[in-house]
């Protein structure tokens, strides 16, 4: 045992690889925590403790006491195994942190085995329920056979369900049980043991047992600040909001292969993220996406990560190649359209005035006697008269329209040529 520890403290003490990437997200919004580590988990793990300097912490005392109880168990050594149970759960309990979950269910196994072999069965089921309650879906094969029975009983009972509300700052992202909870503060589990905890970039996260029961509960979870991590925050904060000086300077100072600087801001319902991506080799990707609020942010960054992943493609051509791109071509497109409507327009109300003005004639030399026909010439120089009114405005409307198009148009292209004059 005392080799493998020491090789576990070696592989702590490592420095951060020159290949590694670290995210950063400058947002007050409440998924700011949560985008950054679904992003960094696509880019590879990486701790900004470590980065900083600071200590990391040590979970190993639990996973090793847990693996003796499992050899314990193999070698029939209930006096060992017994140890080493209470040795893994003073250590879960003392200090619990991010998969510490998983950790207790394997545990909670163990010892409803210890106990089945001791003939507590009451005591199995006890634990076994509480395991079910922390989310274990499926039995260790190991343990499979002994524990069974006291799963399939468990499972078809009713399971009580609290309600848990939860408290965090601006920003933090909630876990319960080793799983996110991005959609809202109040959480439903089953009744029994839950690990909860909270992250927020720049602090140390903040994990603590509870146990829900009765009408649920009210719970604070706030990270503290680090203050090795002060002086790393304020530099990855002024680079996000545009300072590239600095990202590259921090980028060479961490010794990272990339430093993926975003922002993330609310509209409407909709998030806008925007990343960009700071490379050794001086290069800057760029990457957006737009995303409702109740979406899971799995896709979000994915198409973000993807996107930095894609280089831009630039095409470097001579002077002259600009001379055959043309800015003003919709404006001109749109302007021509709009003045052949309106030249249309406006011979359609010249038409019908003209139509206008025989109908009148005519009226006016029909006799008087003659009431029907007066009647309809009247009705048909009305219509007439309106559809000239209407024919007119519509032509001078389009008219105006097309002439301002066409005005920016050829403001447009007289910057291109002025772009292009100017180019060495």
């Amino acid at each position: 045992m005392r080799p493998f520890l020491i090789a576990t403290s070696i592989v702590w003490s490592l420095p951060v690889q020159a290949g590694s990437t670290l995210v950063w997200v400058d947002s007050a919004e409440a998924q700011t925590t949560a985008l950054a580590e679904e992003i960094q988990a696509l880019a590879g793990p990486v701790r900004l403790f470590q980065l900083a300097g600071g200590k990391a912490l040590n979970h190993q005392t639990a996973r090793l006491a847990i693996g003796a109880a499992e050899e314990a168990w193999r070698q029939v050594r209930p006096d060992l195994m017994a140890a080493a149970l209470q040795q893994a759960r003073a250590a879960l309990r003392n200090d619990p942190t991010a998969g510490d979950a998983a950790r207790m269910r394997r545990l909670l196994c163990l010892e409803a085995a210890y106990e089945v072999g001791e003939f507590r069965a009451e005591k199995a089921r006890v634990l076994m329920k509480q395991a079910l309650a922390l989310g274990l879906e499926s039995l260790p094969t190991d343990l499979s056979h002994t524990l069974s029975p006291i799963v399939d009983e468990l499972r078809a009972e009713t399971i009580e369900s609290v309600e848990l509300n939860f408290r965090l700052p601006p920003g933090a992202r909630l876990y319960v049980d080793d799983q996110p909870h991005d959609q809202g503060n109040t959480i439903k589990v089953a009744a029994g043991l839950h690990l909860v905890g909270a992250s927020l970039q720049g602090h140390r996260p903040s994990y603590r047992w509870v146990e829900a029961s009765g009408r649920g509960s009210h719970i604070d979870l706030l990270p503290t600040a680090a203050p090795e991590l002060a002086t790393l925050t304020i530099g990855l904060t002024a680079a996000a909001r545009g300072d590239h000086v600095q990202a590259d300077a921090l980028r060479r100072k961490l010794g990272l292969q990339a430093l993926v600087l975003c922002s993330l801001r609310m509209l409407g319902g909709r998030y806008d993220g925007r990343c960009i991506r700071h490379g050794d080799d001086g290069s800057k990707r760029e990457s957006v996406v737009s995303f409702h609020s109740e979406e899971p942010l799995s896709g979000p960054a994915a198409r973000l990560w993807q996107g930095l992943q894609e280089a831009p493609q630039v095409t470097v051509g001579p002077p002259e190649s600009a001379q055959r791109v043309d800015p003003g071509r919709r404006y001109a497109l749109a302007g021509g359209s709009l003045m052949t409507l309106g030249v249309i327009g406006l011979g359609a109300s010249g038409y019908w005035a003209l139509s206008a003005a025989d109908t009148h004639e005519v009226y006016r030399n029909t006799p008087q006697t003659d009431t029907e026909e007066l009647e309809r010439l009247r009705v048909n120089g009305q219509s007439a008269a309106l559809g000239a009114d209407i024919a007119a405005g519509v032509g001078v409307l389009f008219t105006a329209v097309g002439s301002g198009l066409l005005y920016q148009a050829a403001a447009k292209r007289q910057g291109l040529a002025a772009f292009v004059g100017a180019q060495p």
